[in-house]
């Protein structure tokens, strides 16, 4: 099994995230990532990249959006770096889910974090050099693989 990691340099405008998904997906299919955590993690890495470029406060010619992916037994690590904005989305307020949408105090925002915590198990946040970094893990096993699961 090979230990490389995927690395991916991404401008920072909108539709380009759908120029590196088959990578993304081609690189965890080789390291036998279940197809249910491929699914999960491009789900996690498409709301991270959209929210990023729509929100970050980033011009079409700031630095590149930074991917960095590597898989070891059972588990891959995503590393995603941009110059935004500074912005912790651990600490982003929990979406309102209980409360029906009309009620709520906020109608637009929050689900797309919360969709990055429900799919990702363990997250990281730092602030570097004027950077974000995001580091973004999901464990799973070789029964995955034959069987899927939430």
């Amino acid at each position: 099994m090979k230990m490389h990691s995927l690395h991916i340099s991404l401008p920072p405008e909108r539709g380009n995230f759908d120029s590196v998904v088959s990578q993304i997906e081609d690189y965890a299919r080789q390291h036998r990532v279940p197809e249910n955590v491929i699914f999960k993690l491009v789900l996690t890495l498409d709301e991270l990249v959209t929210n990023i470029i729509n929100y970050g406060g980033l011009a079409p010619d700031s630095p590149p959006i930074e991917i960095d992916v590597s898989c070891k037994p059972q588990h891959i690590t995503v590393r995603l770096e941009d110059s935004g904005d500074e912005f912790n989305p651990l600490t982003a307020p929990e979406p309102e889910l209980e409360t029906p949408l009309e009620k709520r105090k906020k109608r637009i925002g929050g689900m797309g974090i919360h969709i990055v915590k429900t799919c990702m198990e363990e997250l990281r946040y730092s602030r570097e050099d004027g950077k974000n970094i995001l580091i973004l893990t999901r464990h799973f096993s070789e029964e995955d693989n034959a069987q899927p699961k939430d």
